[in-house]
């Protein structure tokens, strides 16, 4: 698919939002000097991420999923139905009211009173808190 370069590299920007500079940085500047870390358009027709249409990565995206499962039936392999529930039953009842689990997505169900009620340790919450800080001097809006 071509611009998948770009997206990569936007992809790793996000995904390391706390580390300036590094190799994604640079060669995104040097490779696309015209594609910037906040480069999402959109029209009523269409959405755009750093130049490349979304309708044309759903496309690739599909293709993709359509030849791995081909290729695994081919070998013999039995491929499970993405919304298909790994709980026994749970495909019977109403979705979504009653539905909590799915095969690939899992919601957990933790009762309220087996929830963690230990504090944060100190130095945990002060690695949060600088990580937030980070985040928000990043956020034009903030």
């Amino acid at each position: 698919m071509s611009g998948q370069e770009v997206l990569e590299l936007l992809r790793n920007l996000s995904e390391h939002w706390d580390e300036i500079g590094g190799r994604s940085a640079e060669k995104l500047e040097e490779n696309y000097p015209d594609v910037s870390v906040d480069t999402v358009k959109c029209t009523n027709k269409e959405i755009w991420i750093a130049n490349v249409p979304l309708s044309r990565i759903r496309a690739w995206v599909n293709r993709v999923r359509e030849s791995l499962i081909a290729a695994l039936e081919s070998v013999g392999v039995d491929v499970p139905d993405d919304m298909g529930s790994m709980i026994g039953g749970d495909d019977a009842l109403s979705w979504p009211a009653d539905r909590h689990r799915y095969r690939l997505w899992m919601i957990p169900l933790v009762e309220m009173r087996d929830w963690p009620t230990d504090e944060i340790p100190t130095e945990v919450g002060a690695l949060i808190s600088e990580r937030f800080a980070r985040l928000r001097a990043r956020d034009v809006t903030d």
